[in-house]
């Protein structure tokens, strides 16, 4: 590692695990940098509003016929020395630049391989701080995905980590700018596993009274040119090719899927598609999209797949770079199929996880694995965070794709292939966070943010606000398939809608004496002390009102909009297939439907209850914000109107 960052401990600060520790004070800490820069210009001009047009342009042949490319590049960090972990707590407690862990609060040495006197590692992302990786279990690698016919062309790049910021991805589509591609043909995503290097920052590690970041400028220039050389190869790969594609819900693959609430045999009563929303009200996104292609030859030459749930199932206590359940999902699919597969994630938020789920055991083939006999017959359940829960979660969304695709599966062709994108400015009206930014806490360059009247909220004399973030918008047409793109962890609500086909959704959305343990489904952590607290009357303000913990409570009638226009995302598309892109060219933590955002949650408080959320989401704006924009650029796509 060629530079470090001295910043705050920050706490998982976009990390899921509601275990994460609160943020440490950040007034008494002493904040500096040094060699930070990663050598490279950048261009705010990028980052102008409006909408791209849709020309098309760059080094891709017109060839009639539709196409398909794929290149997996992959990005590993190659130098991860080891240290000595004298408490056994998986986490390096050390200094990054002392060795011997002799200096003062420095209590673990490390092995300075190549004698710089730097403690060269990958610092994971996700879940708590100072995770030093000791190894890799699978490869760390971006994914690109190319469709073409004729001159037009769309792009879809996958990353193996948390979320690589907005200004990294801009950079990387300038370098392919300057080669002939077109930036609003090419959506760069991150899968968002909680295993892969730490490329924000926030999961350093500390020693000597001093807190370090976990984020590697060098190690995110390799990544941006690991996203180049992607869509680079995956262009020149393209061949000549048959599409076809299936969308199938995870939870109509088997009753053993789901838990009893929703008519199925799982024993977590909860679970619904092999996903537990961690969050009330209950509500998951789990519908898989898979588009495999075949070559002139009828073999397979690449799969794409979309799915939701957040990429964290190998545990807190791993200290294995992997991109967890998505390496296994991955592999499966490309041993049954042919071809490499590229692994998109769609809604995260609200919180989209296999964690805590009890998961069908597969054994070395990927068969089920049974225990008793006739009526008594039950699957081996895994339940515990780990490899074998991980390889299990992503062999069983594999399979129910293959089986989607034999199934259910239709030819498609790119009859209709068009990619566009429109650009807002993200306020950031977090206070946590705008300190953060502030204090130069993340791996962001100030260059690209935008400082003038035109960023919601900000004045020449407020010296907290770091300035708005630009942030691109995507709508991808893809012959009967349209996919738009969202700059973080959607609410799967926001995208698809509530349950409202289901009179317990209906009865526990108006009526908040119908929520709780042993009353309801949907919002199981309701207080019954909060059933007669009106949430617009101070609960989306307050920690607590009398008895009632409004931490724990959520918005009554529960809604995803007060605008005029009630639906849903999906809603506004026209096409038979629909996919969300989750974080879709930046990864802003959560966005959060505005109506049920509360906006007394606080990690500094140390009580976020069950709005963890909105400690980490940008902006309560970012919905709205999003909405607006995607709704303004489907008017300009040819046939869309909301």
């Amino acid at each position: 590692m060629t530079s470090y960052r001295v910043v705050a401990a920050i706490a998982a600060a976009t990390s899921r695990s509601r275990c994460a520790k609160a943020l440490a004070a950040l007034t008494a800490l002493c904040i500096v940098c040094t060699g930070c820069s990663d050598g490279e210009s950048s261009n705010p001009a990028d980052a102008a509003s409006g909408a791209d047009a849709n020309a098309a342009s760059g080094p891709i042949a017109s060839v009639p016929g539709d196409r398909v490319g794929v290149a997996v590049v992959d990005v590993t960090p190659q130098l991860l020395e080891t240290y000595t972990d004298k408490d056994n707590d998986g986490k390096f407690d050390g200094c990054l630049d002392d060795p011997s862990g002799t200096a003062k609060n420095c209590h673990e040495p490390f092995d300075d391989a190549n004698g710089n006197g730097l403690f060269d590692t990958a610092f994971l992302a996700g879940y708590g701080t100072t995770r030093a990786a000791t190894g890799v279990h699978d490869p760390i690698t971006v994914r690109a995905m190319a469709f073409a016919r004729g001159a037009d062309y769309a792009i879809l790049v996958s990353i193996d980590a948390i979320g690589l910021g907005g200004d990294h991805i801009q950079k990387a589509l300038l370098s392919l700018e300057a080669k002939g591609f077109d930036p609003s043909r090419i959506v760069v995503s991150s899968t968002h596993t909680h295993q892969g290097p730490d490329v924000r920052g926030m999961w350093g590690s500390q020693g000597g009274g001093k807190f370090y970041s976990g984020a590697n400028p060098a190690y995110n220039a390799e990544v941006r040119a690991g996203i180049v050389q992607a869509v680079e190869q995956a262009a020149a790969g393209l061949k000549p090719a048959t599409l076809r594609v299936a969308a199938r819900r995870l939870r109509d693959a088997s009753k053993w899927f789901n838990g009893k609430n929703f008519g199925g045999l799982n024993p977590v009563d909860s679970v619904h598609g092999l996903l537990k929303d961690i969050r009330d009200p209950v509500v998951v996104s789990d519908q898989i999209l898979v588009v495999h292609a075949k070559g002139a030859d009828g073999k397979g030459l690449a799969t794409f797949i979309g799915f939701s749930g957040h990429p964290e199932l190998i545990g807190w206590d791993n200290t294995l770079l992997s991109a967890d359940y998505v390496h296994d999902l991955r592999q499966r699919l490309k041993s049954q199929l042919g071809g490499e597969a590229v692994f998109v994630a769609e809604c995260l938020g609200g919180m989209q996880s296999g964690l805590g789920a009890a998961v069908p055991a597969v054994d070395d083939a990927g068969a089920w694995q049974w225990t008793g006999t006739g009526d008594a017959k039950v699957p081996v359940w895994l339940q515990k965070e780990g490899f074998a829960h991980a390889r299990a979660f992503g062999i069983h969304v594999a399979d129910a794709a293959i089986a989607a695709l034999a199934e259910q599966g239709e030819a498609m062709t790119l009859d209709v292939l068009q990619s566009r994108r429109a650009s807002f400015l993200a306020p950031p009206d977090n206070v946590e966070l705008k300190l953060m930014f502030t204090l130069g806490l993340f791996d962001l360059d100030p260059a690209l943010t935008v400082r003038s009247p035109e960023c919601p909220g900000w004045t020449p004399n407020d010296t907290m606000h770091p300035g708005c973030l630009p942030q691109w918008v995507y709508h991808v047409r893809l012959g009967p398939i349209e996919l738009v793109s969202a700059p973080g962890e959607v609410f799967p609500e926001l995208f698809w809608g509530l349950p409202e086909d289901d009179p317990r959704w209906v009865a526990e959305a108006k009526d908040a004496s119908k929520r709780g343990e042993g009353r309801g489904v949907y919002f199981r952590q309701h207080p019954p002390a909060c059933d007669a607290q009106p949430w617009t009357q101070g609960c989306g303000e307050e920690q607590k009102i009398g008895d009632c913990n409004c931490m724990q409570m959520h918005a009554v009638p529960y809604r995803i909009t007060d605008a005029a226009d009630t639906r849903p995302a999906a809603a506004l598309l026209a096409a038979k297939y629909k996919f969300l892109i989750g974080n879709g060219g930046d990864h802003l933590g959560y966005i959060v439907p505005e109506p049920d955002f509360h906006r007394g949650a606080s990690q500094l408080s140390g009580d976020s209850g069950d709005h963890y959320e909105e400690t980490v989401s940008l902006s309560y704006q970012m919905a709205g914000l999003w909405r607006a924009t995607l709704e303004a650029l489907l008017k300009q796509s040819e046939g869309k109107a909301p």
